[in-house]
């Protein structure tokens, strides 16, 4: 009586179909969180600027620009530059550009925008171009 030796090629290829079904499934959901992942680095930036920005603020009662604020951080490992403007008299905000190096995010904006009257942040892609705004989809929950 003979015993089997291994596999026959109609097994291995349906173990190869297999792996090839999960992997298909698998790598989009990891492209996503990778991007979502880099967004983080530009959040990260940002929140990093917030609580010296509204000090200065309220210490001087005028929005500074970046460079006069020593030690403080405006690029990152996938964000290219932080900048801050002023919408009016009571809003002002952080604006992130991400680095070109990714399809989804190459170019792509965010930013946190302070409210004076009611003291608190707000992150958001309003007031930046469709085109230059990043997708809704790699933006975290508080963003959307």
């Amino acid at each position: 009586m003979k015993t089997q030796q291994g596999f026959s090629i109609i097994e291995l290829m349906i173990v190869v179909a297999i792996i090839g079904v999960l992997a298909s499934i698998a790598y989009p959901i990891y492209r996503d969180y990778t991007t979502r992942a880099k967004v983080a680095d530009a959040i990260q930036l940002m929140a990093g600027l917030k609580t010296p920005l509204v000090e200065y603020h309220g210490t001087w009662s005028v929005w500074p620009a970046l460079s006069m604020l020593p030690g403080v951080k405006t690029m990152g490992i996938y964000t290219s530059y932080v900048e801050t403007g002023v919408i009016d008299d009571t809003h002002y905000y952080i604006q992130a550009t991400m680095k070109s190096g990714s399809a989804e995010l190459g170019g792509k904006k965010l930013r946190n925008v302070y409210n004076v009257s009611q003291s608190e942040w707000d992150c958001t892609t309003d007031g930046i171009p469709a085109a230059e705004a990043i997708d809704g989809n790699y933006l975290p929950s508080n963003c959307r």
